[in-house]
């Protein structure tokens, strides 16, 4: 799922009056979703490959996921005074994601 947007559904018949207008809102809020998404994804990996330089891992290790979980609403409630910790609690709320994710693959 990479490099992935969010697309409008696809219509099969003509739009009745009033449905383009409302297509072409869609449409413009669709486009300013992938916007932020993308500017915040690279938030995201920048602090990620920060955290990384600085020797922090693990994150993937079985048996951490309440650990990571803890650091996540422990960061969530610091977000109202601090709004870079916005980029850290998406980074934990991804690692848990990616793991519950991967391991119903597996």
């Amino acid at each position: 799922m990479t490099n992935e947007t969010i697309a409008a559904p696809q219509q099969t018949s003509k739009p009745a009056d009033g449905e383009s207008e409302l297509n072409a809102r869609l449409e413009l809020e669709l486009s300013a979703l992938n916007m932020a998404v993308d500017v915040f994804a690279a938030h995201m990996k920048v602090k990620l490959a920060e955290k990384a330089a600085a020797g922090w891992s693990g994150w993937n290790v079985n048996g951490y996921s309440s650990i990571i979980a803890s650091r996540l609403l422990h960061k969530a409630n610091l977000v109202e005074y601090d709004r870079k910790q916005a980029v850290d609690v998406a980074n934990l709320a991804m690692m848990l994601w990616y793991k519950s994710e991967s391991s119903n693959v597996e």
